[in-house]
């Protein structure tokens, strides 16, 4: 089984380099772009499923992939990205500013939640059920399975497969539109074999 992890186009939040978390923001003009070349990438590369974020940048970045393959895509409730709390709608470089510890703390321990927010460990607890139950259904096959989401779901993903604890979880960059490609194959522990490739992108 071949799992290609998707991480959604360019949102105005990405842009201006906020905290958007749960805000459901569409793609930008450059984010459906990168969607259609998301698409492109696989046009040799068979899939057999494709699972999606119920968010509208995860479901957006999908729909040229999905209509490409001909797949409905499949809404993974548990996959929304991380809540933010209040740093949500606040750039990144304000937040540093004002609560550089707690930031610090946020990015390196899963325990420590975003204010009234989630930590990391949320969400890699709140993913692992749904991911396992994927795995389940495809891992005893030569299975192409695709998973559009976030940041840190993704994050979450990686480490649940590689066996890496969350605290971690922000040692994996997840660009705007990369692609992750990890291959489970018993007896073999899961193996990654690409990490946040944007090659695709050009540039």
């Amino acid at each position: 089984m071949y799992l290609f992890l998707i991480r959604h186009g360019e949102t105005l939040p990405n842009r201006r380099r906020e905290f958007q978390g749960t805000g459901n923001f569409p793609l930008t003009d450059e984010g459906i772009s990168q969607a259609k070349k998301i698409s492109s990438f696989f046009h040799d590369i068979p899939l057999t499923a494709l699972y999606v974020s119920p968010m509208a940048r995860a479901m957006e970045t999908a729909a040229p992939l999905a209509e490409a393959k001909a797949l409905s895509p499949i809404p993974i409730s548990a996959f929304y990205e991380v809540d933010c709390g209040r740093w949500e709608g606040v750039s990144f470089f304000k937040i540093l500013a004002d609560e550089g510890e707690l930031l610090r703390m946020w990015l390196t321990d899963g325990k420590t939640p975003a204010p009234e927010g989630e930590s990391l460990g949320d969400v890699y607890r709140r993913t692992q059920a749904s991911l396992y139950e994927i795995v389940d259904r495809h891992r005893h096959s030569s299975d192409n399975v695709a998973i559009v989401a976030h940041g840190a779901v993704n994050r979450a993903i990686i480490c649940h497969l590689l066996g890496v604890s969350p605290d971690r979880a922000f040692c994996f960059e997840q660009e705007n539109a990369c692609i992750n490609r990890l291959v489970l194959d018993d007896p073999f522990p899961p193996k990654l074999t690409m990490l946040n490739s944007t090659i695709h992108l050009g540039g």
